[in-house]
């Protein structure tokens, strides 16, 4: 059994119920192991009135999920995306259970984890720096995606939620 085996306590993470409303964009999530399930609302709240465009509804609501799939066999987006956004998804998950593996297992930040479950030097392999994680989604969308925001604003998310929009400047 692979070391990042051991560690996979969830069957699945997923996010489903995807809601879009005028400030606000929010969704089920869903967090299932053996013998049991929770459901959770995820939300985001946005000023401005503006409604979020709803293919990147699944891939905003996606991203905090990905910092627990380490720990989670599947990642389950039931909600319609591109097949480039389900590669993203995939190499967001490879990268981030690479960080968690590498920043928070090996070097040993995550003190609640029992001393048993640490790494020991056998298993610091690539196949364990990238997780197990299987990432299921609804890829039915088209590839081709027009945005028709304001042409001179800028939107950045970040793994706080934050969003920031700022006319663009020559320098």
């Amino acid at each position: 059994m692979y070391y990042a085996q051991r560690l996979q306590v969830f069957d699945d993470l997923s996010l489903s119920d995807i809601a879009i409303e005028r400030n606000r964009l929010k969704g089920r999530v869903t967090l299932s192991s053996p013998g049991e399930s929770h459901n959770f609302t995820i939300e985001f709240y946005y000023p401005g009135g503006e409604r979020v465009d709803e293919r990147l509804a699944p891939l905003i609501l996606t991203m905090p999920l990905i910092n627990f799939t380490y720990f989670t066999k599947r990642l389950t987006v039931n909600a319609p995306i591109s097949p480039s956004d389900r590669e993203a998804i995939g190499n967001l998950v490879r990268i981030n259970n690479r960080e968690v593996f590498v920043n928070r297992l090996c070097i040993r930040r995550y003190e609640f984890i029992k001393k048993d479950f640490l790494p020991g030097d056998a298993d610091i392999t690539e196949e364990n720096a990238d997780g197990m994680t299987e990432v299921v989604a609804d890829v039915t969308r088209e590839e081709r995606f027009d945005y028709a925001g304001k042409k001179d604003t800028v939107s950045v998310l970040s793994s706080g939620g934050e969003r920031r929009a700022s006319s663009p400047t020559a320098s």
